[in-house]
């Protein structure tokens, strides 16, 4: 059968009720600190915890290495002692290390960097100078070819209108042939140039690629300059933020000392008056107790450290009472 929960108010089997409401959250719970009780369990855990003042909690420089571990109320005392000083020095040391060390990485792979890419560069340069050397050569033979060869089929055409005007008809078998052999060498000038501006087509593009890849590699190598760059920057903002938290721990700090250093000093004024006070009751305690042992006819004399007037029996219990009488330190 289905009874319902006391706590939560849903339905549950009977055989299950004692294992639910021991489990339920909106049972109510007392808190094994404080002793204080709440509604349910989850305002305990959720609410209560984070506030109770008898909870033991953990010293919050314990990322930097302090255990010490005490309930909340009495926490502030122990983290405005001085004893956190030594764990900020110590990580503040570690993070100025860290940061060399990265920049240290940082300049040497920068150096490797740059130098390769000079190389590379200086390679690349070279090769272009050549290709220049190149094509300039080429260029100028094609032309000097070229000159032959118009040269060549001028002679020709001059040739053959002295013929044609001289009364030959046509041209004879040996002009045929130097005819066609030039026609030949055209060919083969025409094949060789187109050659030529393939491979030239082809080192350009070569070129392009090159110089495509080059502008890939710089970019990231100032992307990951950047990232570094960011890296550094973090770790310098985080130095500064423990460097404040310090300052403001040492303020702290510093302020407990002088709240101290002013009650002691209540102190020592409260018990020098006390001890003035003391001094004087005594003092006149020792000239009443001297008065009435003062024998008849005894001479009144005068201190010399003091200058205070007593008769001459009373000296020597005077100086034991003078405040300018010299003694030696103990």
């Amino acid at each position: 059968r289905l009874l319902q929960c006391r706590s939560c108010g849903c339905d549950v089997t009977a055989a299950e009720k004692p294992v639910h409401e021991e489990e339920c959250d909106q049972r109510p719970a007392t808190c094994p600190h404080c002793e204080q009780a709440v509604s349910n369990l989850s305002v305990l855990e959720n609410e209560h915890y984070p506030v109770c003042p008898l909870i033991p909690v953990s010293c919050s420089f314990q990322e930097l290495g302090c255990t010490f571990k005490a309930p909340r109320n009495l926490m502030g005392d122990h983290e405005s002692s001085s004893v956190h000083n030594v764990y900020l020095i110590a990580e503040i040391c570690k993070l100025k290390s860290e940061k060399e060390n990265l920049r240290s990485e940082f300049q040497e792979h920068l150096c490797g960097v740059e130098k390769r890419y000079e190389k590379r560069i200086a390679d690349m340069e070279k090769s272009m100078d050549e290709m220049r050397r190149e094509m300039s050569s080429l260029r100028k033979e094609n032309k000097k070819t070229g000159e032959r060869f118009f040269k060549r089929l001028e002679t020709i055409k001059r040739d053959q209108q002295k013929d044609t005007q001289s009364g030959f008809g046509s041209l004879d078998g040996e002009s045929k042939k130097t005819l066609e052999s030039f026609s030949k060498r055209l060919q083969t000038l025409s094949n060789d140039q187109a050659g030529i501006q393939k491979q030239v087509s082809g080192v350009i593009a070569e070129n392009k690629r090159t110089r495509e890849d080059f502008s890939l590699q710089l970019r990231k190598l100032r992307e990951s300059q950047a990232g570094m760059q960011n890296q550094v920057s973090d770790i310098l903002d985080e130095n500064h933020e423990t460097w404040d938290h310090f300052s403001k721990q040492l303020k702290k700090h510093s302020d407990s000392q002088a709240r101290m250093q002013k009650q002691v000093n209540g102190m020592l004024a409260d018990n020098k008056g006390t001890w003035d006070r003391f001094s004087k009751q005594l003092q006149k305690l020792s000239e009443k107790q001297a008065k009435a042992a003062i024998p008849k006819g005894d001479p009144v004399v005068k201190c010399p450290y003091c200058e205070d007037k007593m008769h001459s029996s009373n000296i020597e219990l005077h100086k034991k009472n003078c405040f300018e009488f010299p003694v030696l330190c103990q």
